[in-house]
Order: structure tokens, then sequence, then C-alpha cells
């Protein structure tokens, strides 16, 4: 900011990223040698929490301060994330072109962000809202302690032709659960 708005008007404000707070720590006075003059170099601090119960997502915004003395604004792009209990990889199922009679299949790795998720994933389950051609099953990999979920698509030789799309959701018993979109092409 310029020598003259060295002093800022209010709070900063957030926008776009929830639960985001700015603490001034302090303001240093310094002197530049390009203009001549002094200049005051201020420090913030940024704190992001979200509550325990925040859905996982991201977050994209603008942090703006004011100035006190003119209409000036200086604006910085805050970033942030809210990390899902669950995370999935790959985050959705797409089978591609499946032809009658065919058999395709697909594994989701369930990965857990906290220790008590950890702890219940043997009680894991799968609700689908797809077609008789989807089966879906959970199975937990000893080597590596993530949980599998397997998707399979059996085409018969009479089913539809066209894109065949629904979702498949999976429940852990303290109510946190992740939802996972499906499709396949059936030619």
């Amino acid at each position: 900011m310029p020598r003259a708005d060295e002093q800022f008007a209010g709070a900063p404000i957030v926008s776009g990223v929830p639960w985001v707070t700015v603490t001034l720590l302090g303001s240093d006075k310094v002197i530049s040698a390009q203009d001549a003059g002094d200049g005051t170099l201020h420090r913030f601090r940024l704190t992001f929490s979200p509550p325990a119960g925040a859905a996982g997502t991201d977050h994209d915004g603008w942090i703006t301060f004011a100035a006190a003395v003119r209409d000036d604004r200086l604006r910085i792009r805050c970033r942030a994330s809210v990390l899902s209990r669950i995370s999935v990889s790959p985050p959705d199922v797409f089978f591609g072109l499946v032809p009658p009679g065919a058999i395709k299949k697909c594994t989701v790795r369930l990965r857990f962000h906290d220790a008590e998720l950890q702890r219940s994933a043997a009680d894991l389950t799968v609700t689908t809202d797809l077609g008789s051609e989807f089966k879906a099953n959970l199975r937990r990999d000893a080597n590596s302690g993530e949980v599998m979920l397997s998707v399979e698509i059996v085409r018969s030789t009479n089913d539809r032709p066209g894109v065949h799309s629904g979702s498949l959701k999976i429940n852990a018993p303290n109510g946190v659960s992740v939802q996972l979109p499906v499709r396949a092409w059936f030619e």
C-alpha cells in the first residue's frame, strides 16, 4: 500500500473461504531506498478452523484490506481445503463402453483420515441406486489397511443401449458417508 495509507480501515474482509480469521501480528517501520521514504510492513496470521463436522471440499476466495485514508484496496487470494473424513481414489467409477455379454470391474480405494473411522471400517455398508447389472462389495486389504470397493458390471444381451448411471454410497456406522458417481456406456 502507498506510504500515506499505512493504516487499515477496520478488519479485513474475507470472502469465499469460511472459518478464516485474520490476526495482525505486528507492524514494523521500514526504509525503502527506491522511493526515499518510510513505509510500514504489516505481518498477519491467517487461521483456518473448520468445525469438526465440516464437509470435505475446497474453498477459493479473497481477503481484502481497505486503506484508512483513501479508497485503496489490497486483495489477496486465499485457498483452503477441508479433507473428507473418507477419501476415495478414483473419485468416480467410469466403465467406458461395455459390449453385450461383457463383464467389467473397477476397484476403488478408501482411505480414512481419522482413527475413529479406521476402527469402524469393518462396519461399512454400501447402498446403490444402480440397476441389477451393477454389483458392489467391500473388502479390507490386510497388507495396506485400506478398504477396497469392488464394482462390477455384468451386461446381459437384452440390456438397453445408452448411458447407464447412478451412484454408490459408502456408509460408516457414525453417519459419515461418501458418494461415488458410476457411469457406463452400453453399445
